[in-house]
This record gives structure tokens, C-alpha cells and sequence, in this order.
């Protein structure tokens, strides 16, 4: 007699080849997605699809054949207001190891967003990196429809009524 927290695998169950690069990728993406130490992620099949590179068809039939392989199982279905949560457990098991994120860039604070110094931000360039997230000191933005300036009540003197300056 099996217990309710007792697993039992099928010997019929669908295996993954060693050669599935798609799932294994899709695997270890699951893994860098969820909080250390926790077993479970509920993670949105568009933010694992964009994380891949997948499309969301691929995807889906990536996690098709890792539910059935059993390397994955789902503990709370996705509804529409919510992703599904995956159990992760048995991918530990197997010695998958999370998807490595990208070093943060040299001068990088713990927010993930770099200061670019003068010279990158003359010649963003080979510099800066698609998607990357970066700030550049005011004084080396030049005016143009692009640039948003900072805007709000000004007083010159507490004596001057306040004006609108941007």
C-alpha cells in the first residue's frame, strides 16, 4: 500500500534522450528561476519561453515530455490569472544544475544596473549589451526627444511664487 507523499514511477514512463538539448535547457532554466533552496517554482510559460529562446509551442511540448519523463511534475495547475508551480525535486535528483546567469559587468551594483562611464556613453557602441540595463550621468545627455528631463515645482526664493520647470 503506497502512502499519499509516496511516489511511484511507471518502468513504462517516457525517457528523455541524452541528446535533448531542449530539455535539459528548458530544465535548467527552471531551476535558475526558482528561489535558492526551494524545490518548487511558479514560473509563466512566456517568461521560460523568452528565458530560452523557445517558442511558446516548442516550449509547451519541452514541458510535455518532461512531465511525462517525470522529471517534472505540476503541484498547482496554471489558471489565467496565475502560472503553473513545478516541482523540481526529481531534476535535483538527476544532478541538473540551474542555467548559469550571465556574470554581472565589471563596476555593476547589486540592482544589476552599470553606470556607463564618458567614454561608453559617447560610443554606446560594442559597449553596451542588447537588453542590459544602464544609467549615464546627466551631464553627458544632450538634448534631444529621447532624453526625459526631470520635471517639478521650482522656487527661486521662498519669497517667489513656485513655478513649473523642467
Amino acid at each position: 500500500m503506497t502512502t499519499a507523499t509516496e511516489v511511484t514511477r511507471d518502468k513504462t514512463a517516457p525517457t528523455i534522450d541524452a541528446d535533448d538539448e531542449q530539455a535539459r535547457m528548458v530544465a535548467e532554466h527552471l531551476l535558475a528561476a526558482a528561489p535558492a533552496g526551494e524545490e518548487t517554482v511558479c514560473v509563466s510559460q512566456a517568461t521560460l519561453a523568452a528565458t530560452t529562446g523557445l517558442s511558446p509551442r516548442t516550449l509547451r511540448r519541452v514541458l510535455d515530455r518532461l512531465l511525462e519523463a517525470g522529471w517534472i511534475t505540476v503541484t498547482v495547475a496554471a489558471t489565467p490569472n496565475m502560472p503553473a508551480t513545478y516541482d523540481l525535486s526529481r531534476l535535483r535528483e538527476l544532478g541538473i544544475m540551474p542555467a548559469s546567469q550571465p556574470a554581472p559587468a565589471a563596476g555593476a551594483p547589486a540592482g544589476g544596473v552599470r553606470v556607463l562611464s564618458e567614454a561608453e556613453a559617447r560610443s554606446p557602441l560594442g559597449n553596451v549589451v542588447p537588453g542590459e540595463r544602464v544609467m549615464v550621468e546627466p551631464g553627458l545627455l544632450e538634448a534631444g526627444p529621447n532624453i526625459r528631463r526631470a520635471c517639478g515645482w521650482m522656487s527661486a526664493s521662498p519669497r517667489r511664487s513656485r513655478r513649473w520647470e523642467c
